[in-house]
């Protein structure tokens, strides 16, 4: 009597474990396509409100990203439809159907009426985070253009040779520059270390002409 018991004891914790799992799973997903349509979004709007001035400044100066960063401002229009268009709708309908499935393996052994109001719930929780997350961003990244298309150009361009090089000839001319100060501060080092020598060796030489001006003084006295 006791072996069918704890094989259908067994049998419901391993159930309880997968839809856990599973669940974990879903919320991730959902989270991991609410912020990248926040992001996207972000991006898009960053692009169209971005000063090119500065952009091209930094290009003619050879900055690392400023290139595909300036890419991307003198394309603002396409760069902005497809991150808050294509891209944003299709985060919304995947994002849509993953809350489907959260409420559907959250509410499968309750009753009809939770399972429409977790739905609504879930439903009204997706859509604040989604529109305030959006909302949020799209303050940052208008007060912050510059600095968010180049963080954007930067990681995009990881993918361009051209940048690549920008960004080894970069390291190579700070390796120099922290070079340059470190050997600076041994010169100095070494300028303070010989003139605390040299005023040592001028104190010992004005305490041994003290010393022979008062033997000479003695010597006379007598």
């Amino acid at each position: 009597l006791h072996e069918p018991y704890r094989r259908q004891r067994q049998m419901c914790i391993r159930d309880s474990v997968e839809n856990a799992d599973q669940l974990i799973i879903v919320i991730v997903l959902l989270a991991f396509l609410i912020i990248s349509g926040i992001v996207f979004d972000a991006i898009g709007v960053a692009v169209t409100s971005c000063d090119v001035t500065p952009i091209i400044s930094m290009a003619s100066r050879k900055v690392y990203g400023a290139k595909t960063a300036l890419n991307l401002v003198k394309n603002s229009d396409t760069v902005s439809s497809v991150c808050n268009d294509i891209i944003g709708d299709i985060f919304s309908i995947i994002s849509g159907a993953c809350s489907a499935a959260l409420v559907v393996k959250i509410t499968m052994q309750l009753t009809e009426t939770w399972q429409i109001v977790l739905s609504i719930a879930v439903s009204a929780i997706v859509s604040a985070l989604t529109i305030g997350g959006k909302a949020f961003m799209k303050r940052i990244a208008i007060s912050n253009s510059k600095d968010f298309v180049m963080f954007v150009a930067r990681v995009i361009a990881i993918f361009s040779k051209d940048e690549r090089k920008i960004r080894q000839k970069e390291k190579a001319a700070k390796q120099e520059q922290k070079a340059h100060e470190k050997s600076s501060e041994n010169d100095n080092f070494d300028k303070h270390q010989d003139s605390k020598v040299e005023n040592a060796s001028k104190q010992h030489t004005t305490c041994l002409l003290y010393t022979s001006d008062a033997a000479d003084d003695k010597a006379r006295v007598d």
